[in-house]
């Protein structure tokens, strides 16, 4: 370290401090927090400090990437590649402009990659609580459709039988308006069912008064055909009874008369046959 000391706008004496290199590791060591690794390299690319196994490294030249651009006095700079040790890093380099000594902090590519993993792990956590969601939502969602569609089979299904509908709303407003549909028909089924339903009961009154009448016609012309059948028998006797009261009273021929009475006998109980019959 060399310091001027300037005294009324001059340069009066220089003040200057050496120390080992070696003593820079105890400082970088106290201020290392993370297992990275830190180098300080002169300007030929000679490692002079190091904050791991420095009894085995320092002296000896850089990694061959590090020391060409160590060597081509780069400012700073990134390189990837590998430590003295064979440890895959990306080292970050920066020389100071006074001594030309460079600083290189070397972070393994494990510790660059550990957010990655770790922001790839969230991810996919996230995106399987995602799915999750997704599908709890899909299944709440085709509960909440299946169930209407549901009631709209079950409805259908009772309009079928011809029994009465009534759709609950559910608030999808498609299925309610199907179901309305279905109440609406339900309710015109029945009506049209209860109309028929009084129609074939007046027409089945209709019908019996009909056959009544027409069984009753049937007995009057049966009873009709009767009497009608007995007059004829009961005049035809009568008719017998008047021709032999007539000849008896005409004729003084006793067999004649016989013969006439007896005949009329006959007449008579053939009309108490019929009266019994």
């Amino acid at each position: 370290i060399d310091i001027p000391v300037v005294i009324d706008d001059k340069v009066r004496y220089r003040m200057a401090l050496g120390f080992e290199a070696a003593s820079l590791e105890k400082s970088l060591r106290e201020r290392r927090t993370t297992n990275w690794l830190i180098s300080i390299a002169d300007p030929d690319g000679a490692i002079l400090a190091r904050t791991e196994d420095s009894a085995q490294f320092v002296g000896r030249r850089a990694t061959p990437s590090l020391l060409r651009r160590v060597q081509a006095r780069e400012q700073s700079g990134v390189i990837d590649g590998v430590t003295l040790d064979g440890r895959p890093v990306a080292a970050f380099f920066h020389r100071a402009p006074w001594s030309s000594w460079t600083v290189v902090i070397s972070v393994p590519k494990t510790e660059i990659q550990r957010p990655a993993r770790h922001a790839a792990l969230m991810l996919a956590a996230l995106v399987i609580a995602l799915l999750g969601l997704g599908w709890g939502i899909a299944h709440w969602y085709a509960r909440k459709t299946a169930m209407p569609i549901e009631a709209l089979r079950t409805a259908a299904e009772r309009l079928g039988e011809g029994a009465a509908v009534h759709v609950t709303p559910s608030g999808l407003s498609e299925v309610d308006l199907v179901g309305a549909a279905l109440s609406r028909a339900s309710m015109q089924v029945r009506q049209h069912q209860t109309e028929l339903e009084l129609r074939v009961q007046e027409a089945v009154t209709s019908a019996e008064r009909s056959q009544r009448a027409l069984l009753q016609a049937q007995k009057l012309e049966a009873l009709g055909r009767l009497t009608g059948g007995i007059a004829h028998d009961f005049n035809n006797i009568l008719q017998t009874l008047t021709s032999a009261l007539q000849l008896m009273s005409r004729s003084a021929d006793l067999s004649l008369i016989k013969r006439l009475s007896e005949t009329s006998q006959r007449a008579v109980a053939r009309g108490a046959a019929l009266a019994t019959q």
